[in-house]
């Protein structure tokens, strides 16, 4: 029996072991794929500016500007009938965004922890998964549409939802013949989409200073398309003004 028991054990260790390791290669494969290890660690700000287009709210389409740093900082702004609306801005200490009936900024402390948790997915997630202490499993083959994905589960670490830590996993499908990710799905864990099955879809990928970057982002619950970014400029290691994370002061 004890032989029986030390086998079930070893063939356990090695199912992990064997997925860890396809796993790690094939999100390194993405990393090489798109600009390579050493290029992508010397990324240290990127900003994005673009389409937002809300299909959900009449169609409506607004200019956004988003902005991420190394560090975990970040802005993201849209342009609503010609005025700026920041939807989330992040100094490293405090969370805000503009009020959109007062016209005012305030601060948003209930998303502190989780804003913190940027640093990890920078410059996008999966990167350096391990040394960020996320957890990858290789969950085999799947056909996304016409095309063959090898399926990724990536446990990130957990979010903050009502002062509960929440387990926070992604899934990613990475083309076969590209090494691209083609969908991205996770668990909406709060707000009015709770329990739903977010589905990132990410096309349109173009070589920018030696980085691929996908320019169109499909955003659906279920089957239902709720917003669409198209991308218009993308600039890494962009000198960016420090000033423009921080609360404005009223």
């Amino acid at each position: 029996m004890k032989t029986l028991s030390y086998l079930l054990l070893f063939l356990l260790y090695s199912s992990y072991f064997l997925q860890a390791q396809s796993a790690e290669a094939i999100l390194q494969q993405y990393t090489e794929t798109t600009g390579g290890q050493a290029q992508w660690d010397q990324v240290v700000s990127m900003k994005v500016t673009g389409i937002a287009k809300l299909l959900g709210q009449g169609g409506m389409e607004l200019p956004y500007t988003r902005i991420m740093q190394k560090d975990g900082k970040q802005f993201t702004a849209l342009k609503v009938n010609g005025m700026n609306y920041v939807d989330t801005g992040f100094d490293g200490n405090i969370v805000w965004g503009t009020n959109t009936q007062m016209q005012l900024a305030e601060k948003d402390q209930d998303a502190l922890e989780n804003a913190k948790l940027a640093v990890y997915d920078f410059p996008y997630p999966g990167h350096n998964w391990q040394q960020n202490g996320y957890q990858a499993k290789y969950l085999g083959e799947v056909m996304v549409g016409d095309f063959k994905t090898h399926k990724i589960e990536l446990t990130k670490r957990p979010q903050w939802v009502n002062g509960e830590e929440m387990e926070n996993i992604v899934f990613l499908y990475i083309d076969v013949e590209k090494n691209v990710p083609i969908l991205r799905e996770s668990e909406v864990l709060s707000g009015p989409n709770k329990g739903e099955i977010m589905k990132s879809y990410l096309s349109d990928y173009r070589n920018v200073a030696g980085y691929w970057y996908p320019f169109v982002v499909t955003m659906k619950y279920g089957d239902q398309t709720f917003q669409i970014l198209e991308t218009e400029t993308v600039e890494w290691n962009a000198e960016i003004d420090a000033s423009v994370f921080s609360m404005p002061e009223k």
